[in-house]
């Protein structure tokens, strides 16, 4: 079963011009309460998914990912941030602290870029490469 379905579906009628707008709120519910049905089965299923996925691995994939997309989020955010003004009373110090070092260099980081800001699984996602820094992740998880 595709889980995704009813939500396609959903998307079609809502795109028709040829249905009234009471047609298209019938359809929808119609197909929603259909799906509440089967609900249960699919939470089921994302339930087993998740206790027999390796949650370090999935960490591990998503700060991959995040940081592969981070360029786009950098490009609308950097210059916000170089020039954003904190008031250092306002605002948790670590996070300050990693404020101002990206501010003072202007954004060409280093691996001494403050770290305190990040939870511990971020951390971890950070130096997984002992080698390499990983700016662009750091950057995306410091914007947000």
């Amino acid at each position: 079963m595709d889980i995704f379905q009813p939500f396609l579906v959903v998307d079609q009628i809502v795109a028709s011009d040829k249905l009234p707008p009471d047609k298209k709120i019938s359809e929808i519910k119609t197909i929603l309460l259909d799906f509440h049905e089967s609900r249960q089965a699919v939470e089921k299923q994302i339930s087993e998914m998740l206790e027999n996925t390796d949650s370090s691995a999935g960490d591990s994939e998503f700060y991959n990912v995040l940081e592969q997309k981070s360029l786009t989020l950098q490009k609308r955010t950097a210059d916000i941030i170089r020039l954003l003004q904190v008031d250092e009373k306002s605002v948790n110090q670590d996070l300050f602290k990693a404020l101002q070092y990206f501010q003072t260099k202007d954004g060409h980081l280093e691996k001494n870029a403050p770290q305190e800001f990040l939870s511990e699984k971020e951390q971890n996602a950070m130096n997984k490469d002992k080698k390499n820094f990983p700016i662009p992740l750091y950057k995306i998880l410091l914007f947000q």
